[in-house]
């Protein structure tokens, strides 16, 4: 059976994408603390725990995203990314303005009334909400962290 030249070259472009994607995650000058592989999708973090703000930022200084779950299976690995503590992250929901093809709003979410300039947060039970930045718990008086996933 010969091989499909389409299917050829869109192989041998992911797989340089993916060349490309892990050389950007050697080359930083943070160590990777996890990395989960989701269908065609990588989570990744880096033992930081930021501001939604700072944590845009530093995935943005990587070359990569700040993690949105697309489906119920990437939704359900982001929550058990970090296994028993510290559940929390920090997910890139509306931030471009694009269409959300899956959403896991908790109950009364998102509030509309700080929807327009909250932050949205994956909680511990995989639900999703949107709240301010100075709302969320200080941890050792550094402001309000929360871990922080990129994806490629």
């Amino acid at each position: 059976t010969l091989l499909n030249p389409d299917l050829l070259d869109s192989a041998i472009r992911e797989t340089e994408h993916l060349k490309k994607s892990f050389a950007k995650l050697e080359l930083g000058k943070y160590p990777i603390q996890r990395l989960k592989g989701i269908g065609q999708k990588y989570f990744v973090s880096y033992k930081e725990r930021h501001s939604f703000s700072r944590a845009v930022e530093f995935c943005s200084q990587q070359g990569l995203d700040l993690a949105l779950p697309q489906n119920e299976e990437e939704n359900i690995a982001l929550t058990q990314f970090f296994g028993d503590v510290n559940k929390e992250a920090w997910i890139n929901a509306d931030m471009n303005n694009r269409p959300l093809t899956f959403t896991k709003w908790g109950e009364g979410q998102p509030d509309k009334s700080i929807e327009a300039t909250g932050c949205t947060m994956l909680s511990e039970n995989g639900v999703w909400r949107v709240t301010h930045e100075f709302l969320v718990p200080y941890r050792r008086g550094l402001g309000p962290h929360v871990n922080n996933v990129c994806e490629f």
